[in-house]
């Protein structure tokens, strides 16, 4: 069983007339047509990996990702468009914050997801951002082995990971070998929030 966190019900997005109006005025008429049937794919707690956690892991640990990240109180909730998974609602805990993004990477997110329920996989599934590293990657824990995997999303082009599927110990020694980013983007949301609405 593939499963991201359970959202409280109160949290969730509400998908409205003015929430499609936002979409169709984000991705264009074409993705989104007048008769579109919008719906929530699934939701998934946004995790958060600072740089001085990756600077202090040493070569030789085996260190727990789930220790070295925090939850930062959002979420993700994937928005299909007649079944096909073209944005998503980033919202927060406090329920009045909802952003609306337009991004065709989902689908990369939901192709992977189909394939892991295909096999029949008991997968946790969450979102981990690395905002130093202007990083984006759907971050997969083995229910039973406890093993993590993490298919990056967005990443800068000179990492050369973009797609690739790596262990946590790969993930981990392939953001040491980079140096953080600085600039206007440091610490801010990667490029993953291509088109936006709020």
């Amino acid at each position: 069983m593939v499963h991201a966190d359970e959202v409280p019900p109160d949290e969730l997005p509400v998908i409205t007339k003015q929430v499609a109006t936002r979409l169709r005025r984000l991705a264009g008429k074409k993705v989104v047509p007048s008769n579109a049937r919008i719906t929530l794919g699934d939701s998934f707690q946004v995790w958060t990996l600072p740089a001085e956690k990756i600077a202090s892991i040493s070569p030789r640990s085996s260190p727990d990702l789930g220790k070295l990240g925090n939850w930062n109180n959002r979420w993700y909730h994937i928005i299909k468009v007649n079944r096909r998974a073209v944005a998503f609602f980033r919202s927060t805990t406090k329920r009045a914050e909802y952003s609306l993004f337009y991004q065709p990477k989902v689908a990369r997110i939901e192709k992977f997801l189909k394939e892991q329920k295909k096999a029949g996989k008991n997968l946790k599934i969450r979102l981990l951002r690395v905002a130093d590293y202007h990083m984006v990657a759907l971050w997969t824990i083995d229910e039973d082995s406890q093993a993590n995997q993490l298919l990056v999303i967005d990443a800068p082009a000179n990492f050369n990971l973009g797609g690739q599927i790596l262990t946590a110990m790969e993930f981990l020694k392939a953001l040491r070998s980079q140096q953080p980013i600085t600039g206007i983007r440091s610490g801010s949301e990667p490029s993953l929030h291509s088109k936006r609405s709020r």
